[in-house]
């Protein structure tokens, strides 16, 4: 364990825009020390790229771009992994976490479409009885931490991107470190007796991924949910419902996809 320290540590000197001081959870640090070893070409790569742009110009915040190990519990209890194209490309919109605002933040309109097929999807399921978070004229707020919590992993094809500028770091290396993150992802669940859920939401993602994941477990493509992707169905494809069956047979819990706590819970 110390060698894995100090190996992490190593990371963080060589990659400071990239891997910045305690922005990745104890829980998952020796999962990402071994990503970032055996792929540091990769990284290495990618780092001198994004030292290109000043940090000022990128996004999320350094400290936010493995944001998705600060709410999942630890790599192992991952159940589905949702991966779009980059992160948001205004500095007031995103923290890191995929899709998800802050809960004082307003609903950008690719979460609005994610929320409205969240509540068709589940409000006509067998998962109705709970869905908390919702009203008759749509989500109350855009968090999407009580899904983290719960075992989803947020990623994208690229992990960071130029203020102002959609897609800027794709194709600059981030794609194989993804890929690698979703292998060993599947490894480390495989390797606790359960099995995950792949959601891949627009062409970047179906193309890049599609391949990462054996067939023990569940792929579920659409489009991007964008509203502006006009010829790419993103929706009535009935995702989360279509994840929580596959995981309630495959033995594990189903997701809540309620954007609140259950009261009781929390108080616990």
């Amino acid at each position: 364990m110390g060698e894995q320290v100090q190996l992490f540590e190593s990371f963080v000197q060589k990659y400071p825009r990239l891997i910045a001081p305690n922005s990745i959870s104890e829980d998952w640090k020796q999962f990402m020390t071994e990503i970032f070893h055996h792929g540091e070409a990769n990284v290495q790569t990618l780092h001198e790229f994004i030292q290109e742009t000043p940090e000022i110009r990128t996004l999320p915040r350094k400290e936010d771009i493995w944001a998705f190990t600060n709410f999942c519990p630890a790599p192992e209890k991952t159940k589905v992994i949702i991966i779009g194209q980059d992160p948001y490309s205004r500095d007031d919109v995103g923290y890191g976490l995929g899709f998800s605002v802050k809960k004082s933040s307003p609903i950008t309109p690719s979460l609005e479409n994610i929320l409205k097929e969240v509540q068709c999807d589940i409000s006509d399921s067998i998962y109705a009885n709970n869905l908390r978070g919702f009203t008759d004229g749509g989500p109350r707020h855009g968090c999407l931490d009580y899904w983290a919590k719960q075992g989803v992993v947020f990623l994208d094809t690229a992990l960071t991107v130029e203020i102002g500028k959609p897609t800027s770091h794709i194709g600059k290396g981030w794609e194989p470190i993804i890929a690698s993150i979703i292998e060993k992802l599947q490894i480390c669940v495989e390797r606790d007796g359960g099995k995950l859920v792949l959601i891949l939401w627009g062409s970047e993602a179906r193309n890049n991924f599609r391949d990462c994941i054996s067939e023990n477990h569940m792929v579920l493509e659409g489009g991007h949910p964008s509203p502006l992707n006009e010829y790419d169905n993103f929706l009535g494809r009935r995702y989360f419902s279509e994840a929580n069956d596959f995981l309630v047979e495959a033995g594990r819990e189903p997701i809540d996809w309620s954007l609140d706590e259950d009261e009781d819970e929390a108080r616990n």
